[in-house]
């Protein structure tokens, strides 16, 4: 690979380290702001939606995830999984 592949490998991979951060910071802190955030995401036009899903699908998904009627443990696991996911699949080290 590239040594400026590498690069950009390792800044998304850090900033996606960082969004996850975050979201786990609401999640923990302010879960309340989380419904808000996705009823603001959901107010935006359909074409400012499904870009922003395409950019963010991680986090959007999450995002929906924990605002769903489900069982706490339940939405917990697939937010986890969900971030343990992203996060192996960007990690820019990894072999192969």
């Amino acid at each position: 690979m590239a040594e400026s592949t590498k690069l950009v490998s390792a800044a998304v991979f850090v900033l996606a380290v960082l969004l996850w951060a975050v979201f786990g910071a609401f999640l923990l802190l302010r879960q309340g702001n989380l419904g808000e955030v996705w009823a603001a995401f959901r107010g935006q036009p359909w074409i400012l939606q499904g870009l922003e899903f395409l950019v963010f699908l991680p986090w959007a998904a999450a995002l929906w995830l924990w605002t769903t009627p489900w069982e706490l443990w339940i939405r917990a696991l697939l937010v986890l999984g969900l971030a343990w996911a992203s996060l192996y699949l960007l990690y820019p080290w990894r072999a192969g």
